[in-house]
């Protein structure tokens, strides 16, 4: 009886690992895994000397995942990222990995991964450019709002997998 039982276990395996249920199998494990965007990218804007006002400012981009990260190095955290200290505590609370954006290079932390990147502004002219909606789509004000067609033809998002 026990051989039987083992056998159907046996043949039911070889029948979901083989053909559009293999796929239907891979469909639910890719469904699983999560995409967090680093950052958004638009168009450069130049001055009329060819220096770039936003667009490719350098900058690093953490993605702190809560389940790994060390409670000791939650004041290093707060330093470099300059949030609120109860905000900060609130994301870690929530267990899901959230990225922060700092302009100096951090140090190797547990639970945190670094990726160098690019910002959009480096403060110059800041009232002649504008700037974009939260998700850093949309040009609201300034050059930013004026051209947004024109950038968004230049768009890419980068972004992790979890």
């Amino acid at each position: 009886m026990v051989v039987i039982a083992f056998a159907g276990m046996l043949g039911r395996n070889f029948w979901l690992s083989t053909g559009e249920n293999a796929q239907r199998a891979q469909t639910a494990v890719a469904g699983r895994q999560k995409e967090l965007v680093l950052y958004r990218t638009k168009g450069l804007i130049y001055d009329c000397n060819l220096n770039s006002l936003a667009g490719d400012q350098p900058c690093w981009y953490m993605v702190v995942n809560p389940r790994d990260f060390s409670r000791e190095n939650l004041d290093e955290l707060i330093r470099i990222s300059k949030k609120d200290s109860s905000k900060l505590k609130e994301q870690l609370k929530k267990e899901t990995p959230f990225v922060i954006q700092t302009e100096q290079e951090p140090p190797q932390m547990d639970g945190v991964t670094v990726f160098k990147g690019v910002g959009r502004y480096s403060g110059v002219a800041a009232h002649l450019l504008g700037y974009l909606d939260q998700a850093g789509e949309v040009g609201l004000s300034g050059v930013e709002r004026e051209y947004n067609d024109f950038l968004n033809l230049f768009s890419s998002k980068v972004c992790v997998s979890y």
